[in-house]
């Protein structure tokens, strides 16, 4: 199921790109110029590797 982005939060379970990956943490951030993002670090289930990603707020994942 697809959620924005700007609803994610910590503890939740994503499937990005095929893989599973849990949110460590999720923040807003609202640039001077441009639409807000939403920066995830997140970490993969399987394999324990982190990663950190940035969706537009108004995008599914």
């Amino acid at each position: 199921m697809k959620v924005d982005a700007n609803t994610v939060r910590k503890g939740h379970v994503l499937d990005h790109n095929g893989k599973l990956w849990v949110v460590i943490k999720s923040e807003q951030m609202i640039p001077g110029k441009g639409n807000a993002i939403v920066q995830i670090e997140m970490k993969n289930v399987r394999t324990g590797i982190k990663t950190n990603e940035r969706f537009r707020t108004q995008e599914a994942v």
